[in-house]
């Protein structure tokens, strides 16, 4: 159980550290189109282990990731700071409270679809808001590589974060698929269908059933080394 614990807790802190880079250091914003992998793969292992108060997690992520990159607002008033942490934290907190609730209702690649969406509609609704605090909109994180952002000037900033999106779902998708093993199976498939379609063809063409016992020996034991 530590060592699980330590997983989801290491997960969380490289998630934070991940999303903080890019608004920290200039040029490293491609960070960000996998930053967000680690807490999407946090979230399904907390799953898949049965574990309660998820939220705890996601809240525990968010924390840092605003503490490491807008500590400085605490240089005018610690108070001030300080709620601005908690309270956008709290924020993004429930937009994955929404994912969360949207998987109970749907299953396959829905939900995931569903929280791109409301992250991004939250985002659009933080620019206009009476409090507006904008300043870990995702698109924002290309800041400081302005030469990979050109194409903003038609999508704004939100397009950043649809790319963003885009690019850490696709990624996550592909580790998902890997570790269920949905790629290697259908690797496996043509391997078979290929080793089977030799060892008839082998057969067929054989005259001699010595050597056709040999060659189909042979290649049962490919099969099944290609298999393992």
């Amino acid at each position: 159980m530590k060592r699980e614990n330590m997983l989801i807790w290491g997960l969380v802190v490289l998630f934070a550290v991940m999303m903080s880079v890019p608004f920290l250091v200039p040029h490293t914003g491609f960070l960000a189109l996998f930053g967000i992998v680690p807490l999407l793969c946090m979230e399904r292992i907390a799953d898949l282990q049965g574990r309660k108060r998820i939220w705890v997690y996601h809240y525990s992520a968010f924390v840092l990731w605003n503490t490491f990159t807008t500590f400085w607002v605490c240089n005018a008033t610690v108070g001030g700071g300080l709620f601005a942490i908690f309270a956008n934290s709290l924020q993004m907190s429930l937009v994955f409270g929404l994912f969360r609730l949207s998987k109970k209702r749907f299953s396959g690649s829905l939900p995931y679809i569903f929280l791109m969406v409301a992250w991004i509609a939250w985002e659009r609704f933080y620019f206009d808001a009476e409090i507006s605090w904008p300043w870990l909109v995702l698109g924002n994180s290309f800041a400081r590589t302005t030469w990979a952002i050109q194409w903003y000037e038609f999508t704004g900033t939100l397009g950043g974060s649809l790319w963003i999106w885009a690019c850490n779902l696709s990624i996550f998708g592909m580790l998902v698929s890997a570790s269920d093993g949905r790629i290697w199976g259908w690797n496996n498939k043509a391997k078979i269908a290929s080793l089977k379609y030799i060892q008839d063809e082998l057969a067929a063409l054989e005259g001699s059933s010595r050597n056709t016992d040999e060659r189909n020996v042979f290649c049962c034991e490919m099969l099944q080394f290609m298999c393992t």
